[in-house]
């Protein structure tokens, strides 16, 4: 996405949560525990951003190994699976 002064909103955005990923993934964990639909949902969205943050920094495996965790700690949460499985992580 760009804006009308040709900045590359993604970018900014990624630049802006570049020092929180340990706070953002504790959030991810707060919200799976909610065992909410939209609250999965929102934790999808944070992990979206960090997948993109991961690719851009070249930590994919590192990012790999924080979902297999997840997928693990979550594993009878059918919800978060079918969710993580849908974004082919």
């Amino acid at each position: 996405m760009v804006d009308a002064k040709g900045e590359n909103l993604v970018g900014w955005h990624l630049n802006s949560i570049s020092g929180r990923t340990a706070e953002l993934w504790e959030q991810i964990e707060q919200l799976i525990a909610t065992r909410q639909s939209k609250s999965y949902d929102l934790a999808i969205q944070h992990l979206a951003d960090l997948h993109d943050l991961a690719a851009r920094k070249g930590t994919q495996s590192e990012f790999a190994t924080r979902i297999a965790s997840l997928r693990q700690a979550h594993a009878r949460k059918p919800g978060v699976l079918a969710r993580l499985n849908e974004k082919g992580w």
